[in-house]
């Protein structure tokens, strides 16, 4: 099962794909409802589902608290359930015909919860100010971190960068192109599969380029999902970020072309601080990244040798600097997510969950009986 965020806190404030990424997927039931209401819950127990039949589901998790999830995608099925309230609200593309609205909001006593309405508001505007004080201290680390943009960029071999990338991204798809060749001889005369839940995970993604963070700054710090690499070919692309980014973007903008001819999905990953740099990408069983989390026996392609004469010192000043001002922003969304909380608990004691609880049934029962009768 694979694990990512479709949004994190970033320099310019809450950065997420939810729009561009549900666009995107033949089905989606778009959750909307305030703290509390059962969203991340119900979610839940559509993956556990999900899971239980033997389909792999692709967990999207909530940087503002990463034990809560936003969504699941069921690949197989082409079918997501997403969190669609604010800061990632998503409106219907087509309603009815692709997109399902789940209002949980029908579930909340009116009569339970107006009498906390001059507390609640207190409350979020509180939530509010510390998000607004926790992205000031990110814009400050981005700072920091432009400052060794500058010096390494002003130093690399930009060129040589390039021409080592484009080389890298076609060995890339020579490799994949063999790997779906062996794969396509090594099927000849396998029955299909019967069970729906024996489909590929890609026959939802197959041809598809989409964005993904890997890792995200959330209330618990940077936190990283990188368990479900492990079994494939990581490529470990080393030296600093402007350099590192050059190189992947060149290789993602040769690979992206050929996705379809190679039969894969292309998996991009933003930078967590800057969402306009790129941590890496996957390709078929191929990861390549600039950040090497817990995944062992990486195969390591070193750019340092292109980036030049800096000031070093500078540059490792700077990356202390930078996470300092991480750890300050780390220390507000905590604050935050814990007045997320309180709001929570009055929500929660105004709620009906048997009406939830009958409202998750029926869309389990929709979701798997009728899309397997199809």
């Amino acid at each position: 099962m694979e694990k990512y965020f479709l949004g994190s806190n970033t320099r310019s404030g809450f950065k997420g794909y939810y729009e561009e990424t549900t666009g995107e997927i033949g089905r989606v039931y778009l959750l909307k409802g305030g703290a509390g209401t059962g969203k991340s819950s119900l979610i839940k127990k559509v993956m556990k589902q999900g899971v239980e039949r033997g389909f792999d589901c692709e967990a999207w998790h909530c940087s503002g608290d990463p034990n809560s999830l936003d969504g699941v995608y069921i690949s197989a099925l082409d079918v997501a359930v997403i969190d669609a309230t604010s800061p990632h609200a998503v409106e219907p593309k087509i309603p009815s015909v692709k997109d399902d609205i789940i209002n949980l909001l029908q579930c909340v006593s009116k009569d339970k919860i107006k009498g906390y309405r001059s507390v609640i508001e207190k409350l979020a505007n509180s939530k509010k100010e510390c998000y607004s004080n926790g992205y000031e201290h990110l814009n400050i680390a981005f700072c920091h971190m432009a400052q060794n943009l500058r010096a390494v960029s002003s130093s690399m071999n930009t060129s040589l960068i390039i021409l080592k990338a484009r080389e890298f991204a076609m060995d890339l798809l020579s490799e994949l192109k063999c790997l779906n060749d062996d794969k396509i001889e090594g099927s000849q005369g396998v029955k299909p599969a019967d069970d729906l839940g024996e489909m590929s995970r890609d026959s939802g993604v197959r041809g598809r380029v989409v964005k993904r963070f890997f890792r995200a700054i959330t209330p618990d710090g940077i936190v990283v999902y990188d368990d479900h690499l492990k079994g494939k070919t990581i490529w470990h692309i080393r030296g600093e970020v402007v350099s590192v980014d050059l190189f992947l973007r060149t290789a993602i903008d040769i690979v992206k072309e050929s996705v379809k001819g190679v039969n894969e999905g292309l998996v991009i990953f933003s930078n967590p601080l800057d969402a306009s740099l790129i941590d890496g990408f996957i390709i078929g069983d191929i990861v390549v990244t600039g950040y090497l989390g817990s995944s062992d026996g990486a195969m390591v392609y070193d750019l340092r040798w292109y980036e030049g004469d800096f000031d070093k010192y500078a540059l490792s000043r700077a990356k202390t600097k930078m996470k300092d001002e991480i750890d300050i922003a780390v220390d507000y969304f905590a604050k935050a997510r814990g007045v997320h909380l309180g709001i929570e608990r009055y929500y929660i004691s105004a709620m009906d969950f048997d009406r939830v609880n009958e409202m998750t049934d029926r869309l389990i029962d929709e979701i798997f009986e009728l899309k397997a009768l199809e």
